[in-house]
C-alpha cells in the first residue's frame, strides 16, 4: 500500500513518469509465472486508482486501456480498467475497446471463479451505465456478446447484475431480430427457486431475483409469442409458489406490452386464468389470477374514452361477461360468487371497463332478483350487485380522481330500480335476516357516495334509515347491522356532513338522558355512534360543544358515575382523532376543561358530598383528557397550566394544594390524579410550581415522572439522598414499609428509563428480596420497572431509552442466578418472581445472551403456584425454543414434564393479561362484531377447527404457543380467534374452508394468506411475515369504554401507611408462595433425554390415536383441496362421490408420522384409508372394492386387512353410515352430495 501511494505521489510531483513505472514493471508483467504477472498488473492498477481524476491525459488513458486490455485475464487488470472508465477523459472509443476485449477473452466466463465473473460483470455494467450510447452503437455485436457472456450464470449476485444489463438491452436496443435469443437467455431461469443461505451477507432474496427476472420477461412486446404460451403452460404446475410467480409475471407482461400484443392474447389468457379462479384451490392464487385479469383490462383501456363494441377492450370483456352471466343464474352456487369477483376486478380496471360490465350484467341481475323466490337467492344477487357498485365508487365517487373518463355513470339508467331494491331489502325484511340487510345497507351507502347520483332527499332518507337502525333497541340489530349502519353514517359524513348535523345529531342527542339509571347503559351505544361519525371538523366541533354542555349538567349531580365517564371517554376519543396542534378551538376546549377541574377541586372540599366528579375513575378520565389537550398548548400556556397544576385553577383559599399541607381528606387526595396528568402533559423544560414536594403525598407514578422528566442531571444526587441518606432515607431499615418500597421502585423506574446511574440502587433493591417483611413486595416491584406506563411515556416527553431493558437484565440476572444457588426457600421464591417480572418486557435478543444461566431458573419457576409467573415463564421458554432450540435439548425431559403438570393444573390455566389470548367465536354475530372491533391495521389470525379432526388439536397448541409470544397492546397489533367450522358453515364457506385445520390471516377485512394443515413452521412464518407489515401499525379508532377504564390507586392508603391498591402486592400470592419449598435434591439441570424405545412407543401411541381421530381417516399427500399426488387425488374423488364424511392427515406436513405409519401399519405406500381404526388399504383396494366386487381377493395383502376388505366386498352399504346423506347402495343422494361439500372433507 505504501509503495502504491509513494509511486502515485512521485508521478504527481513529476519525479517519475508513467512510462517509467510501466518499464520498471515490464520484467514482472511479461514473466511466465502467472502470480508474478498478476501482482505487477495489480500494482499498476492500484497506482492508477490512487491518482487524481484529472492527472492522466486522454492519450495516457488510451495507452493504459490498450495495455490492460491485452493483459485483461491477469488479476488486477479489470480493477485498473474500472478505475480508468470512471475518469472524465475516458471516451466512447475506449469503452468499445474494453467491451470487445472482454467479449473476446472471456467467452468461457462461466467456468471462471465466481469473484472474477463478478468483477467482469460489474465492469460491463459500469460501461453500460456510464457509456450507454457507445455500447448501444455496437448494435448486434454488443447485444449478442453480452447475452452470450451472461448465459449460464448461476450466482445470485452475478444474476442480479446480468438481469439488469439484459433488461437495458431489451428496452433500448432494437431486438426484433434477436427476441428469441434474448428471451431464452432469461426465461431459462424461470421460475426462480433460489433460497438464500443463512446469514447471507449480501441480502439477496428470492423475491429480488424474481422481480428482476420478471422485469426482463416483461421488457419487450417482442417476447409475447414466447412468453405467454410458456407461462400458460407453467400454470399446470402443482407448486403453488410457481403458479403465483407465473400469475404475477402475466400481470406485469399485460401492463408492459403494447395494446395490440395484449389484445391478440387476451382471450387465450382469459381461458387459462379463469380456471384458477373458478376452481380455486389456493385463495392467494385466485387473488393473483384476478389481478392478472384486471391488468389485461387496464392495459386495453389505455387511451379509451368511449365504450364502442369493436375496441380490443370490448372484445376482451364480452366473453367474460357472457360466462359470468351464466353462473349468475344459479346465484347460490360458489361459481356465482366467483363471477361477482371477476366482474368486480374487471370493473376496477377503468371507467370504460366498468361501463361495459354494468350495461351487460346489471339488467340481467335486476331481472333475476325480481324472479328470485328465496331470501338466500336474493342475498347472493345483492352480493354481486354490491361487488359491481364498489368499482363504480372508484370511478364515479370522488371528484378528485385524475384522468376521469367523460363517460356517464353507467348505473344512471338503473338508479330508481337499485334504490328501491336496496331500500326494501334493508327496511322491509324480517329482523332475523341480518346478513341480507347488511348487504343492502352497504349498497345503499355506496349509492349515496356516488358523485351526483342520488338527490339530497334520497340521501336524507338513507340517513334516516341508518339512524333508525342505530337507535333501535332490538337485540337482533345491535351487532353487525348496527355496526354497518354506523360505518355508513361515517361514510356519508365525509361527503355530506351537513346532513349528519341536520338529521342524525338531533335524533341521537335527543336519546341521551339528562341522568342515567344504574341498570341502563344504552347511552353508551349512542355515544359510541356519535364519536365514530364525528370525523369531519364541523361535526366533531358540534359534538364537543354539546357533550361539554351535557357534562356540565351531570358532573355535580348524584347521577351514576358511569354516564359522565362515558361522556369523558367519548370526548377523549374525538380529541384523539383531531390534529389539536393546529386546532383554532384548542384554547376554548382547554378553558372548558379547566373549569371542570376547578369545580372538582372545590367539590372535594365539601364534606359528605358524593358526586360523579369525585369518583377516582372519573378523575382518571378527566386527567387523560386534560393531558391530551395540554400537550398541544403553546409553551406560555403550558407554563401557566403548570403553575396551577396543584391548585387545579381554583381561586382563593377554598382549595389548597394537596402535597403541601397536612390533614388532607381522602377525597382531596384523589385530586392528585388530576394534578399528575396535568404535569405529565407539559414540556420538560417548564418550571414546576414547587421544586421538592413531600414524595409521600404524590402519586407514585408522578414521583417517577418528576425524577425522569424534570430533574436535571446535576441534581440527581438529591434523589439518592432521599433513598438512603441516614436517618430519613426510604431504604433505611427503620423506615421500610410496603409503601416506601413501592416509592423506591417508582424512583428507580424513573432513573432507569433515562439510563441514569442505578447500579448501586439496583443492588440495594435486590437485597430487599431477602427481607422477611417486605421481600415479596420488592419481588413484585421488578415487574414495574419496565412496564409501559401512560404517564411516564414518550408521548408525555419522558426519557425512555431503549437500552434500559438490557441494562436492568445485565445487572440483575447474574445476581439472581448467584443468589439462587445458596438462598433459602423464601428468597428463592422472591428471586424467581422478580426474574419473571423482568422477563415480561425483555427482548429475545437480550435473553439469548444469558440463555445457559436463564434456563435452569425458568425450569424452577414452573414449580411456583403463581399462574402469572408460570405464564411469563412459558412464554419465555417458547421464545427460546423458537430462536435457539438446541439450547433446550439438555433440559427437554424435565421441561416437558413440568409443562404437562402446568397443563393439567387448573390454577395454571387462568388467562395471562401479559399475553395475547385466543378468542373462541360461537356465532356469526359474535364474529362480525369481533372483526369490527379490531383496528384496520391489526393482523387477525382466524383458526377453523372441528372436534373430529385430530390435527386441529395440534394446531390449537401451535397457536397458543404463538399467541403467547405477542404481548397485548392497545390498540391490538395482532388478534387470534378460533371457531368451529362445522358449527358455523356460513363463515367457513365464505373463506372456502374445505379441510381443517385451516388458518386465515387477514387485515382490514382482506384475506392476506391462508395455511392448510398443522405445519408449525408455515404458521409461524406466515404470522411473522405479516406482523412485520402490520405489527407496527397504530390506529386511533378504538373508542375507550368508560365502564372498563381502570382507575389509578387511591393514594390515601399509601399516605396513611395502609395497604396499597397499586400494582405491587397481593396478600394471597405471598401466602401461596410461602408453601413453595424445593428440596436440595432438585436437579440443577434436566435429566438426560429418554431412550429410543420410549420415543417409538410414544409415536405408536400417537398413530393409534390418529387412525381413530375420525370414523373414516385418510392419510394422504397434501390436502383434499390440494392433493400432492395422483393417487391421493383419485381417492379423494372416490370418497366425495360416495358422499363419505372423513378426516384426513397430510403426511407431507409431518415426516415422523409419514415414516412411522409405514412400519406401524405394515403398509409402505400412501394414501391409506382407515375405517373404525382398521386399515382398509390404498387406492387399489378401495377402487376394486367399490367398482369391481370380487377382484379385491386377488390382490396381495401387505397387512392383515382381509376382514375389512371382505366387509367392503360383501356389503354394498359399507360406507353408508359414514355418508353425509343416505341414498341407495350406500351412496349419498345427489342432494346430499351437493350439501355435503362444506361438511365432507
Amino acid at each position: 500500500m505504501s509503495q502504491k501511494l509513494t509511486a502515485s505521489a512521485e508521478l504527481e510531483s513529476r519525479h517519475f513518469t508513467l512510462i517509467g513505472i510501466v518499464q520498471s514493471l515490464e520484467e514482472y508483467i511479461i514473466n511466465e509465472d502467472a502470480q508474478i504477472r498478476s501482482k505487477a498488473v495489480t500494482f499498476l492498477s492500484q497506482v492508477i486508482g490512487s491518482l487524481k481524476p484529472t492527472y492522466l491525459s486522454r492519450q495516457q488513458i488510451q495507452v493504459l486501456c490498450q495495455y490492460l486490455c491485452k493483459r485483461i485475464e491477469d488479476d488486477g487488470a479489470v480493477a485498473g480498467l474500472v478505475k480508468l472508465q470512471e475518469l472524465e477523459r475516458f471516451n466512447k472509443d475506449m469503452a468499445i475497446m474494453i467491451l470487445r476485449a472482454i467479449l473476446e477473452r472471456f467467452q468461457d466466463l462461466q467456468i471462471r471463479p465466481q469473484l472474477q465473473r463478478l468483477q467482469i460483470l460489474e465492469l460491463v455494467n459500469s460501461l453500460m451505465s456510464n457509456h450507454r450510447f457507445a455500447i448501444k452503437s455496437m448494435h448486434s455485436e454488443s447485444l449478442v456478446g453480452i447475452t452470450d457472456l451472461v448465459s449460464g450464470e448461476k450466482d445470485p449476485r452475478n444474476l442480479m447484475i446480468a438481469f439488469s444489463m439484459l433488461k437495458a438491452i431489451m428496452v433500448e436496443w432494437d431486438i426484433a431480430d434477436h427476441a428469441e435469443t434474448l428471451f431464452d437467455a432469461v426465461f431459462c431461469y424461470f421460475p426462480i427457486t433460489f433460497r438464500p443461505p443463512p446469514d447471507d451477507p449480501h441480502g439477496i432474496t428470492a423475491q429480488d431475483l424474481k422481480s428482476r427476472l420478471r422485469g426482463c420477461i416483461a421488457a419487450s412486446h417482442h417476447f409475447a409469442p414466447y412468453a405467454f404460451p410458456q407461462l400458460i403452460d407453467k400454470l399446470d404446475s402443482s407448486s403453488p409458489s410457481v403458479k403465483k410467480d407465473v400469475l404475477q409475471t402475466i400481470s406485469l407482461c399485460a401492463l408492459s406490452y403494447d395494446i395490440t400484443t395484449v389484445s391478440s392474447y387476451s382471450i387465450t389468457l382469459w381461458d387459462s386464468l379463469k380456471y384458477e379462479i373458478l376452481n380455486v384451490q389456493e385463495e392467494d392464487l385466485a387473488g393473483e389470477a384476478l389481478v392478472a385479469i384486471r391488468a389485461i383490462a387496464e392495459r386495453l383501456s389505455t387511451g379509451l374514452t368511449s365504450a364502442t363494441p369493436q375496441t380490443p377492450l370490448a372484445i376482451y370483456i364480452r366473453p367474460i361477461t357472457k360466462e359470468c352471466s351464466e353462473y349468475l343464474h344459479a346465484p347460490q352456487q360458489k361459481q356465482s360468487k366467483t363471477a361477482g369477483q371477476i366482474l368486480n376486478s374487471i370493473g376496477t380496471a377503468s371507467s370504460v371497463a366498468l361501463f361495459l360490465v354494468v350495461r351487460s350484467v346489471v339488467p340481467q341481475l335486476l331481472t333475476l332478483y325480481q324472479d328470485a323466490d328465496s331470501i338466500s337467492q336474493r342475498k347472493a344477487l345483492l352480493d354481486t350487485l354490491l361487488q359491481i357498485l364498489q368499482p363504480a365508487f372508484i370511478h364515479h365517487g370522488n371528484t378528485s380522481i385524475v384522468n376521469r373518463s367523460d363517460l356517464e355513470n353507467p348505473l344512471e339508467p338503473f338508479k330508481d330500480s337499485l334504490f328501491e331494491i336496496f331500500s326494501q331489502a334493508l327496511m322491509s325484511i324480517a329482523d332475523k335476516e341480518i346478513s341480507f340487510r347488511v348487504v343492502a345497507l352497504k349498497s345503499l351507502v355506496l349509492l349515496c357516495r356516488l358523485q351526483d347520483y342520488l338527490q339530497d332527499n334520497e340521501v336524507g332518507m338513507v340517513v334516516q334509515y341508518l339512524d333508525e337502525i342505530v337507535l333501535s333497541q332490538s337485540a337482533s340489530v345491535r351487532d353487525s347491522l348496527r355496526i354497518a349502519a354506523i360505518q355508513g353514517l361515517i361514510d356519508i359524513s365525509r361527503m355530506k356532513s351537513a346532513m349528519i348535523l341536520d338529521i342524525t345529531f338531533p335524533a341521537f342527542m335527543a336519546k341521551l338522558p339528562d341522568s342515567a339509571p344504574e341498570d341502563n347503559v344504552d347511552y353508551i351505544l349512542i355515544l359510541e355512534a356519535l364519536a365514530r361519525i364525528s370525523i369531519e371538523r364541523s361535526t366533531s366541533d358540534t359534538l364537543i360543544r354539546r357533550l361539554f354542555s351535557r357534562l356540565d349538567m351531570i358532573l355535580l349531580t348524584p347521577t351514576p358515575p358511569s354516564y359522565p365517564q362515558a361522556i369523558l371517554s367519548t370526548l377523549h376519543y374525538v380529541f384523539n382523532q383531531r390534529s389539536l396542534m393546529s386546532d383554532p378551538s384548542l384554547s376554548i376546549y382547554f378553558d372548558k376543561i379547566a373549569g371542570i377541574l376547578s369545580r372538582a377541586a372545590i367539590a372535594s372540599t365539601e364534606e359528605g358530598i358524593s358526586v360523579a366528579m369525585l369518583e377516582p375513575q372519573t378523575m382518571e378520565l378527566l386527567g387523560r383528557l386534560s393531558c391530551l389537550t395540554v400537550r398541544t398548548l403553546d409553551i406560555h400556556k403550558q407554563q401557566s397550566v403548570c403553575q396551577q397544576a396543584y391548585t387545579l385553577f381554583s381561586e382563593g383559599a377554598i382549595f389548597s394544594p394537596v402535597p403541601f399541607r397536612e390533614n388532607v381528606s381522602k377525597t382531596q387526595r384523589r385530586t392528585m390524579i388530576l394534578s399528575t396528568w396535568l404535569i405529565a402533559g407539559v414540556a420538560k423544560d417548564i418550571s414546576l410550581p414547587y421544586q421538592y414536594p413531600a414524595s409521600a403525598d404524590l402519586l407514585e407514578d408522578l414521583t417517577a415522572l418528576l425524577v425522569n422528566k424534570f430533574t436535571p442531571i446535576n441534581r440527581l444526587h438529591y434523589v439518592t439522598k432521599v433513598l438512603w441518606s441516614s436517618p430519613a432515607g426510604l431504604l433505611e431499615p427503620d423506615n421500610l414499609s410496603n409503601n416506601s418500597v413501592r416509592v423506591v421502585f417508582w424512583i428507580t423506574k424513573g432513573l432507569l428509563l433515562r439510563l441514569a446511574d442505578v447500579d448501586e440502587l439496583l443492588h440495594r433493591i435486590l437485597d430487599l428480596l431477602n427481607n422477611k417483611n417486605y421481600g415479596s413486595t420488592a419481588a413484585r416491584g421488578f415487574a414495574l420497572l419496565l412496564a409501559p406506563d401512560e404517564i411516564v411515556s414518550k408521548a408525555n416527553g419522558a426519557m425512555i431509552r431503549s437500552l434500559a431493558k438490557q441494562k436492568l437484565f445485565n445487572i440483575c440476572m447474574p445476581v439472581i442466578a448467584d443468589a439462587f444457588k445458596t438462598s433459602d426457600t423464601t428468597l428463592k421464591s422472591n428471586l424467581l418472581i422478580a426474574l419473571s417480572g423482568m422477563l415480561q418486557f425483555i427482548g429475545t435478543e437480550v435473553l439469548l445472551l444469558e440463555i445457559r444461566t436463564l434456563l435452569p431458573l425458568l425450569l424452577q419457576s414452573l414449580h411456583l403456584d403463581d399462574s402469572e409467573v408460570k405464564s411469563t415463564t412459558i412464554a419465555t421458554i417458547t421464545l427460546i425454543c423458537q430462536e435457539n432450540p438446541i439450547a433446550v435439548q439438555e433440559h427437554l425431559s424435565s421441561l416437558v414434564s413440568q409443562l404437562l403438570k402446568c397443563a393439567v393444573d387448573p390454577k395454571s390455566n387462568t388467562p395471562n393479561p401479559a399475553m395475547s389470548q385466543i378468542s373462541e367465536i360461537s356465532s356469526s354475530e359474535d364474529f362480525e362484531k369481533y372483526l369490527f372491533g379490531v383496528p384496520s391495521t391489526a393482523l387477525v389470525v382466524i383458526s377453523f377447527h372441528t372436534p373430529w379432526a385430530a390435527p386441529c388439536v395440534q394446531m390449537s397448541s401451535i397457536l397458543a404457543a404463538l399467541a403467547a409470544t405477542y404481548p397485548p397492546k392497545s390498540p391490538p397489533a395482532i388478534s387470534f380467534i378460533s371457531l368451529n367450522a362445522e358449527s358455523l358453515p356460513d363463515i367457513s364457506e365464505s373463506y372456502d374452508v374445505s379441510a381443517v385445520p385451516y388458518l386465515v390471516l387477514q387485515s382490514d377485512s382482506k384475506v392476506l394468506e391462508s395455511v392448510s394443515g398443522c405445519d408449525a413452521g408455515k404458521v409461524k412464518t406466515a404470522v411473522e411475515k405479516w406482523m412485520r407489515k402490520f405489527g407496527a401499525g397504530e390506529e386511533k379508532t378504538k373508542l375507550p369504554t368508560a365502564l372498563q377504564t381502570q382507575a389509578r390507586p387511591d393514594i390515601s392508603d399509601a399516605v396513611n401507611g395502609g395497604t396499597s391498591n397499586g400494582p405491587t402486592e397481593t396478600s394471597n400470592a405471598v401466602k401461596d408462595l410461602s408453601t413453595y419449598a424445593p428440596s436440595a435434591s432438585d436437579p440443577a439441570t434436566a435429566p438426560a433425554m429418554s431412550g429410543h424405545a420410549s420415543e417409538t412407543e410414544a409415536l405408536h401411541a400417537r398413530l393409534a390415536e390418529l387412525v381413530k381421530a375420525a370414523p373414516v381417516m385418510l392419510f394422504m399427500k397434501g390436502t383434499p383441496s390440494s392433493p400432492q399426488c395422483g393417487f391421493s387425488r383419485q381417492l379423494v374423488a372416490i370418497l366425495r362421490e360416495q358422499g363419505v364424511r372423513y378426516g384426513f392427515f397430510n403426511i407431507l406436513a409431518d415426516e415422523e408420522v409419514r415414516q412411522g405409519m409405514k412400519t406401524w401399519a405394515d403398509w409402505p405406500t400412501f394414501p391409506q384409508l382407515w375405517v373404525g381404526g382398521e386399515l382398509v388399504g390404498g387406492l387399489d383396494i378401495v377402487c376394486l372394492s367399490f367398482y369391481c366386487p370380487g377382484m379385491a381377493a386377488f390382490t396381495v395383502p401387505m397387512a392383515d386387512t382381509s376382514q375389512v376388505k371382505e366387509e367392503i366386498e360383501s356389503d354394498a352399504d359399507f360406507f353408508k353410515d359414514y355418508a353425509v346423506g343416505k341414498g341407495k347402495g350406500g351412496m349419498a343422494s345427489p342432494e346430499a352430495q351437493k350439501s355435503s361439500r362444506t361438511t365432507t372433507t
